[in-house]
């Protein structure tokens, strides 16, 4: 590690960056901006290379805050002109920005911050490349709806729970379990998505807002109940459909929802999810729609009656995919059969035309399966 200091003096063992000239150049520019994080993943960089622009805020949990994330423009790296553009470019307010034909630079007030920041732009900018490549129109749903992270109009009453039980611990420890084995597995980001658990008949434990999955601890979940939850806590903005689908549903047990790059593919471009691809896909998934992106702000309760025997997991048009299940190791194999069910059916897209399992084998395999 290098200090920079001030006045030009570097302390430390190693020499600094030879880009620390833009990173000192945004820190002047923006005092409200304590952290820096500038790479180069593979589908951002693919994106610092293209002359059009593209929407970078059609999923709310991986915005940056930026409709369409500012170029800045060429210049030899740690040259004195690249720090002159970049400042220029962050002076305008944004986030995040492109560095032309280089790579992308996130902000933020801490580095975890920024990092995740960095993590869900270049989840979106894969998604984005996935339905380019397929060929599919990019679908943004109702133009009135917020892009936000709060469902503000859904609010549980904060309440003192009383001490949590050995029973709620293990089903914790087990949610936490899950949720990182999905971000392990690339099912999620460091930050999105959501994982809870029944604890009674109107009871769960759901993991919190925001909070990265490798730092997450026992404490950080979110007990409630009834429409009350545990004060002091990062309730999920998802909070108010689980506790919907729980209520509608009492053989389901355990819900998650995340957002897999290939998944969410087909959640933006309103493309078919056809689960007749193979025997595993089907029997695992049974049918799969797209609901919506409106009814979870409008009318959770609706989206949480297309679940049914047959159904037991939705995509939400611009928000996630949803799986359930009667426990959580369930929830999360369909989850994960789902994501892999979208990546061969993204990869398949150049060797059409594709032969699916018709519908008599589909039913000779419910006849022995289910």
């Amino acid at each position: 590690m290098a200090e920079r200091k001030p006045d030009g003096r570097t302390e430390g063992r190693h020499a600094p960056t030879m880009e620390h000239p833009f990173h000192r150049g945004i820190y002047n520019t923006r005092k409200d901006i304590n952290s820096i994080v500038h790479a180069h993943p593979p589908s951002l960089v693919a994106f610092s290379m293209s002359t059009r622009k593209f929407p970078f805020d059609l999923i709310p949990s991986l915005s940056a805050g930026d409709h369409y994330l500012p170029v800045s423009a060429y210049a030899l790296p740690g040259s004195k002109e690249l720090g002159k553009n970049i400042s220029h470019t962050f002076n305008s307010g944004c986030n995040a920005a492109f560095l032309e034909n280089h790579g992308i630079i996130a902000t933020a007030d801490n580095l975890p911050a920024a990092f995740h920041r960095l993590e869900n732009l270049e989840t979106m900018a894969a998604i984005l490349l996935d339905i380019l490549r397929t060929g599919k129109g990019i679908f943004q749903e109702n133009e009135n709806i917020p892009i936000t992270n709060e469902l503000k109009k859904y609010s549980f009453k904060e309440t003192e729970m009383p001490e949590i039980t050995l029973g709620e611990i293990s089903i914790g420890k087990e949610i936490i379990d899950i949720a990182r084995r999905a971000y392990s597995r690339k099912l999620c980001t460091a930050t999105s998505g959501c994982f809870s658990a029944r604890t009674g008949s109107a009871s769960f434990i759901i993991t919190p807002e925001g909070e990265d999955w490798e730092y997450i601890e026992l404490n950080d979940l979110v007990r409630a109940s009834s429409g009350k939850a545990e004060a002091g806590k990062k309730l999920s903005q998802f909070a108010h459909l689980h506790e919907a689908i729980y209520h509608a549903h009492p053989e389901i047990n355990a819900i998650a929802c995340a957002l897999p790059v290939s998944l969410m593919t087909f959640a933006l471009s309103g493309e078919e999810f056809s689960t007749h691809t193979i025997p595993e896909s089907y029997l695992a998934l049974n049918e799969v729609i797209l609901a919506g992106q409106e009814l979870l702000y409008d009318d959770p309760g609706k989206l949480s009656r297309m679940l049914s025997g047959k159904r037991q997991n939705l995509l939400i048009r611009n928000e996630c995919f949803l799986s359930t299940g009667s426990t959580l190791f369930q929830a999360f194999d369909r989850l994960e059969v789902a994501e892999f069910t979208a990546q061969s059916l993204i990869s398949s897209s150049s060797l059409h035309p594709l032969k699916f399992i018709s519908p008599e084998k589909l039913k000779d395999l419910e006849r022995m399966f289910q």
